[in-house]
C-alpha cells in the first residue's frame, strides 16, 4: 500500500526579505509535515525529528544557540517554524496492510533512483539559499543535477556519509548550498564529535553569506 504526501509545506514567512530561504529534506512521505504548524509543547510530545529540525533552524536562523533539544530550550526558537520549507525525498511511502510504519519497510530501487527528479524541480521552484538533506538517501544523480558542486567543507560519497557542505552554481540560476547531514533520529550523530561537526558545517555556511 502507498500513502502519498506530494506537496512541500512552506512556512508563512519563507522567502520574506532578510530571511535566508531554508529547505529541509526528510526521507519519508507519510507524516503530513506538521512541523510548520507545531508548537514547542507539542514537539516535546512528538518524535526526535521535529526537535532536531527546530534545533537546526535555530542554528541557521536564530540569534542564540539552544542549550539542548528539550522543548523548554527550544521554546524561544518556535517562531522559526514559520520561516522554512519542508519536503520529503520519497513522495510515496510504503506501508503494510497492518498499518506497519513506513520506516520499517524497504524503499524500492526504482524509488531511490527516480524520486530525486521531483526534488530537483522543487528546488528550482522554491529557490532556497540552503538545502539540508536529513539522511543518506539521495543518489549520485541528485548530487550532479545542478552541475558539479564545490565542496566547502566535509566530504560525501556513496560509501561515506560524512557531514558536508557544497555550493552549487546552476546555469542561469542563483547559487545555493546543500548540507548533507544525518537523520534526526540517528542518535549517535546528535552528540559528541558528530554534533560538533554538524554545528561547524552550519558555521561554514553562515560565513559564505
Amino acid at each position: 500500500k502507498f500513502e502519498f504526501d506530494y506537496a512541500a509545506k512552506v512556512g508563512a514567512d519563507y522567502g520574506k526579505p532578510g530571511i535566508p530561504k531554508v529547505l529541509i529534506v526528510g526521507q519519508e512521505g507519510k507524516n503530513g509535515h506538521t512541523e510548520t504548524e507545531k508548537t514547542s509543547e507539542s514537539i516535546e510530545q512528538s518524535n526526535e525529528h521535529y526537535r532536531k529540525t527546530l534545533y537546526t533552524l535555530a542554528l541557521l536562523l536564530g540569534e542564540t544557540k539552544p542549550a539542548s533539544f528539550s522543548a523548554s530550550d527550544l521554546k524561544s526558537s518556535e517562531e522559526l517554524l514559520k520561516k522554512f520549507c519542508l519536503t520529503n525525498y520519497y513522495k510515496c511511502a510504503l506501508q503494510g496492510n497492518d498499518r506497519q510504519a513506513c520506516r520499517n519497510l524497504p524503499h524500492t530501487k526504482e524509488m531511490k533512483e527516480n524520486c530525486h527528479c521531483i526534488l530537483e524541480e522543487e528546488i528550482k521552484v522554491l529557490e532556497p539559499d540552503i538545502v539540508i538533506i536529513q539522511g543518506k538517501f539521495t543518489p549520485e544523480a541528485f548530487w550532479n543535477a545542478f552541475g558539479k558542486g564545490k565542496r566547502i567543507a566535509g566530504n560525501r560519497t556513496e560509501a561515506d556519509d560524512t557531514l558536508s557542505l557544497y555550493r552549487y552554481d546552476p546555469a542561469g540560476k542563483k547559487p545555493f548550498y546543500i548540507i548533507y547531514s544525518y537523520h534526526p533520529c540517528y542518535f549517535r550523530a546528535w552528540s559528541g564529535e558528530l554534533l560538533e561537526q554538524f554545528e561547524k558545517i552550519i558555521e561554514e555556511f553562515l560565513k559564505q553569506k
